[in-house]
């Protein structure tokens, strides 16, 4: 493996158990590092769907052909895009924290439904791309 493979993988293992941790014991995660607890999890749950996609990202990148700079791509954008959508909808489902309202809950699931929908918009565009070039 490339030394720009070892930094993309070792950057994408670093986000994603950052991200995991987050997810799993977010007030202890905040404490430890001495940052302040919002006192909910939402935030927390967001910063954890994002440091995991972007970990997921970096990682596939990392394992991408040689000489090929495309940046994360489309895939990335869907492992960023899904995980926060996911981990997001996750939190409204099993959180069981009340302190959001309907109005915020109907944003946050907008929010939820954008992020899926536009990952599985750039799955198909991506599967698009191939079977065009393939042809």
């Amino acid at each position: 493996m490339p030394r720009r493979s070892h930094l993309l993988t070792v950057d994408g293992v670093a986000n994603l158990l950052f991200g995991i941790a987050v997810l799993a014991c977010p007030e202890p995660f905040f404490r430890t590092l001495g940052l302040p607890w919002p006192g909910h999890s939402l935030y927390s749950t967001i910063l954890g769907g994002v440091l995991v996609g972007i970990g997921l990202a970096l990682i596939r990148e990392g394992h991408s052909k040689a000489g090929v700079t495309a940046g994360l791509g489309l895939w990335g954008a869907v492992a960023i895009n899904l995980s926060a959508g996911l981990v997001i909808a996750g939190w409204l489902l099993f959180s069981g924290n009340e302190s959001v309202l309907a109005p915020g809950r109907m944003v946050l699931w907008a929010l939820v439904l954008f992020l899926i929908g536009l990952s599985v918009a750039e799955i198909v565009a991506q599967q698009r791309g191939k079977n065009t070039a393939a042809s």
